[in-house]
């Protein structure tokens, strides 16, 4: 038996995560990573340095892609249960 799996596209992908800014940040950041290795694999390597940006911001409510985004670049509160001093 074959795999059929279909990859999904990175304008799925980019939905994806604009979705789960609002519900789950942390799947957000792996969306994101997601996009980063798909660009890079694409040969799209400002995409993908984009993406790998957005790994560490995943915050914003727009994609890197986004012309003339406003919005905060802040970083999330720390889990004080995890932070060290």
């Amino acid at each position: 038996m074959t795999n059929q799996t279909r990859l999904t596209s990175t304008d799925e992908l980019e939905s994806i995560f604009q979705r789960e800014l609002a519900t789950d940040r942390w799947a957000a950041t792996e969306t994101a990573y997601a996009l980063a290795v798909r660009h890079r694999d694409l040969g799209d390597w400002p995409a993908s340095q984009e993406w790998a940006q957005q790994c560490r911001r995943p915050q914003r409510a727009c994609s890197p892609s986004s012309a003339g985004c406003s919005h905060s670049q802040q970083s999330p509160p720390r889990d004080k249960a995890t932070s060290q001093p």
